[in-house]
């Protein structure tokens, strides 16, 4: 069963059953991340992620993704990271995927 058309990544996280999986290209500032919404700012390309994205929020004026990262509770904010929403920051909005349970009978 798939979705009804979703015109953005929000309608993905607000129309399906839970958090959602995204993939994004790390750069080498991403490592210094500690706090606060991250936005690209300088060095070259070190690979790519797959994290979870658990919802959003709009903090001074800027929209971000609340995502869970899989680095450790020691990293950024408690494991977690704010990343910019709605200009695809990083490629984070380009391949969200997400599952919805089905119940099937056993016979």
């Amino acid at each position: 069963m798939g979705y009804p058309m979703l015109k953005t990544p929000f309608d993905l996280v607000h129309k399906t059953n839970g958090p959602v999986e995204a993939a994004y290209t790390v750069y080498e500032d991403f490592y210094y991340y500690t706090t606060g919404i991250y936005k690209y700012q300088f060095g070259g390309v070190v690979g790519g992620h797959a994290v979870k994205i658990l919802g959003w929020g709009t903090e001074g004026g800027v929209d971000f993704w609340l995502v869970a990262n899989s680095w450790a509770a020691d990293w950024g904010e408690n494991g977690y990271f704010r990343i910019l929403r709605g200009t695809n920051e990083c490629g984070i909005e380009h391949a969200i995927v997400a599952g919805r349970f089905l119940e099937i009978p056993i016979p």
